[in-house]
């Protein structure tokens, strides 16, 4: 777990948005919140204590795309090698200089 400037756990987040409505969910803590971004573009009023049903459910969903996407990281990118006409025209376009 990161550390702040303060020496503190930092929070891990993680959102989800559903319609007009944004889940955070802060991690180990457990802190909920709910906006409807629609009514509340900039995120003032927490809903979470008022929609139980609404946090529930969408906390589910989180979950559950968590889940689904542990061990889905993509491979690491291989290098790109241009093709010798491509060399070619960096060259002449001054990107790169001649190679021989």
């Amino acid at each position: 777990m990161r550390t702040d400037a303060r020496g503190e756990q930092a929070a891990h987040k993680r959102s989800l948005i559903l319609t007009n409505y944004k889940l955070i969910v802060s991690e180990p803590q457990g802190q909920t919140e709910l906006y409807n971004l629609h009514a509340d573009p900039r995120e003032l009023l927490n809903l979470a204590a008022d929609q139980p049903e609404r946090v529930r459910a969408m906390r589910s969903r989180l979950g559950a795309q968590a889940l689904a996407a542990e061990g889905s990281a993509p491979a690491p990118a291989k290098p790109y090698e241009p093709s010798l006409e491509e060399v070619k025209q960096l060259e002449t376009l001054g990107y790169i200089e001649d190679r021989d």
